[in-house]
């Protein structure tokens, strides 16, 4: 369906089907962050762990604070804070991890990413893999929205009255009123 001439890498790639996943390259700007925030975590819990919740405040939006309890509470916390903090996020020559891709087919992978003209999608049945002109999936796609036997215009927004469907539904329920006043 595309004019598109495919490599042997690039097919080698493809004929591992949508679902293969390369090795992932380390995060270390998230892990920083993520690291950042546990410890944050950690001595609030420390911070506030004897004081009671107040669970009676029935605001719907509360402003998140910046706020983190300074050390010296805990000496043994600061202690693994610290050292979590000043763990290593560079991985030493040893500890990487194979990549699970060799070099040609990591490079093929990037030209079909990278690659504006195509669209890689899934068949319906079989689990082919179809590789299409961007232009021809954009025109199939909205001549199949354009066919009024499947599909047909709505003159307004129809949220309210769906909405109120589904509440009236769920009336019939009592204990299902219930569960959605729990789950808010």
């Amino acid at each position: 369906m595309s004019n598109r001439k495919i490599d042997s890498d690039e097919m080698k790639v493809l004929n591992k089907g949508l679902k293969y996943t390369p090795t992932p390259t380390a995060d270390t700007d998230t892990l920083s962050v993520d690291i950042k925030e546990f410890c944050r975590k950690l001595r609030l819990k420390n911070h506030f762990r004897d004081q009671e919740s107040k669970t009676d405040d029935e605001s719907i939006v509360r402003n998140k604070s910046k706020f983190t309890p300074e050390k010296g509470k805990n000496k043994n916390l600061d202690l693994y804070i610290d050292h979590l903090s000043n763990f290593p996020l560079i991985p030493k020559p040893q500890d990487t991890v194979k990549n699970n891709l060799p070099l040609k087919q990591q490079q093929a992978l990037s030209r079909l990413q990278k690659d504006e003209s195509i669209i890689i999608k899934e068949a319906d049945k079989g689990g082919t893999i179809v590789i299409m002109d961007r232009i021809y999936y954009r025109d199939t796609t909205q001549e199949q929205l354009n066919a009024k036997q499947y599909y047909r215009e709505l003159n307004n927004n129809m949220d309210k009255e769906t909405m109120r469907n589904i509440n009236k539904l769920i009336s019939k329920f009592p204990h299902c009123t219930t569960i959605l006043r729990n789950l808010r």
